[in-house]
């Protein structure tokens, strides 16, 4: 029979590029979650790097502000509340990648990521503003609003978080001998939630790597 262009309801049709989509989606999810943990775990063992690199990241969108207001004429009290907003993000840097969760830095940073939120929601939504497609607000969000805390929401460790005898460890000595040993290892926000998952989905750890026992 073959499919009828005049039918107006295909209906297995419709159940099966709905299913399609949402398999991608939970594919490209996951793919996601591996990058973001793989980006974590390299950040345990290069801290000074990626604080240099969250760092200049900052720089980098302060500059972009600058030409969005003086090129394209955004409004200052937007280009202003990214600028403060980032500078929150700035005071988390001295401890990186420790955190405190009552902290005024963290504290603070929360506030500013929710107020970058609000001013830039309204201003895109104002009937006054030039008319942006998808693509656009979604690449500025990306790049001016959301790169910059979710950098330090995959790579901080909250202080309560991090496994015995880091706390007392100074971050910026990368890959410093002690005692002949490695420094322990960071257990960061997102990992610590995907070992979790892991663990409840598994039982334990299906990737962990047999211990090895050395003798004295």
């Amino acid at each position: 029979m073959g499919y009828r262009y005049n039918d107006p309801t295909p209906m297995f049709f419709n159940v099966l590029v709905t299913t399609s989509f949402y398999m991608a989606m939970a594919f490209f999810a996951l793919c996601l979650a591996c990058g973001f943990y793989y980006i974590a775990e390299l950040s345990e063992e290069y801290t000074v790097l990626t604080r240099k690199i969250l760092k200049y990241m900052i720089y980098v969108i302060w500059a972009v502000y600058s030409l969005l207001w003086l090129v394209d004429g955004f409004p200052l009290y937007c280009v202003l509340t990214g600028v403060i907003c980032h500078a929150a993000y700035f005071t988390l840097l001295p401890r990186f990648p420790f955190v405190t969760l009552t902290s005024p830095s963290l504290i603070g940073s929360v506030v500013a990521f929710v107020a970058s939120h609000v001013v830039w929601y309204h201003y895109f939504i104002d009937s006054y503003s030039p008319a942006y497609e998808y693509g656009h607000l979604l690449g500025f969000f990306f790049l001016c609003v959301w790169m910059v805390p979710f950098g330090f929401f995959i790579t901080v460790t909250v202080d309560n978080m991090a496994l015995p005898g880091t706390g007392s460890i100074d971050s910026s000595a990368d890959d410093v001998a002690f005692g002949g040993k490695k420094r322990p290892k960071i257990t960061h926000v997102l990992a610590a939630w995907i070992n979790r998952i892991k663990e409840k989905l598994f039982g334990v750890d299906p990737f962990a790597q047999p211990m090895s026992h050395k003798a004295n």
